[in-house]
């Protein structure tokens, strides 16, 4: 057996949109709820598991759409993030692992 190490392909499927990251949030919650509504639902007698479970999956669809779309925010770096912290001229930094120090050049 020859090998040549390990490679890592990456293929890229398209653009990940808000609408997208909501919907996919939506299929997440959507089966989220659906989970919680089945262990809600072990303990209700009767008919009322059906509704219990289809509120469980529209609560969780809607909450996992809403977490979806807000955690595919701005990114870092962005104009709604605050700028990094300026740096001091002359300031001496230390370079790990040995912890000797480092001039900054001046610019």
């Amino acid at each position: 057996m020859v090998g040549h190490g390990v490679m890592t392909v990456e293929m890229i499927g398209g653009r990940m949109t808000k609408s997208r990251a909501a919907l996919a949030g939506g299929a997440t919650g959507a089966w989220f709820g659906l989970l919680i509504a089945i262990l809600v639902g072990m303990f209700s007698t009767g008919a009322a598991w059906v509704g219990i479970i289809v509120a469980g999956v529209i609560i969780g669809a809607v909450w996992g759409a809403i977490f979806g779309f807000v955690g595919h925010g701005p990114p870092a770096g962005s104009a709604i993030s605050p700028p990094p912290p300026p740096s001091l001229p002359n300031a001496t930094t230390w370079s790990a692992p040995w912890l000797m120090p480092v001039r900054q050049p001046d610019s």
